[in-house]
């Protein structure tokens, strides 16, 4: 029960904040997502959620843009690597850590 009370938690921040935090600046000391949610790119273009699960749900649900760092692309998927490493995308984020 408190795992869920932690997670209405973050969707309240979120939904307020209009921001998703990343792990690191969640938890001090943290290695993982030192750029956001970590997505992996399929062979037809599709995100593929390692880690991160809920709170990609919480933005997707919030439709807000969110912080992520690219993992794995498929070869069949190099033609939407442009889309997902977009400069207005990335610039974006940039500005949401001040």
């Amino acid at each position: 029960m408190e795992r869920y009370q932690q997670l209405d938690l973050i969707y309240e921040e979120v939904k307020e904040t209009g921001r998703l935090r990343t792990q690191k600046e969640l938890r001090l000391g943290s290695w993982r997502e030192e750029q956001g949610i970590l997505i992996n790119i399929g062979p037809g273009g599709e995100p593929l959620i390692t880690s991160g699960f809920h709170r990609f749900a919480i933005v997707r649900l919030l439709n807000l843009r969110f912080p992520a760092q690219i993992g794995c692309v498929r070869y069949t998927a190099l033609p939407w690597l442009p889309i997902f490493r977009a400069e207005s995308l990335q610039t974006e984020y940039s500005a949401s850590e001040d």
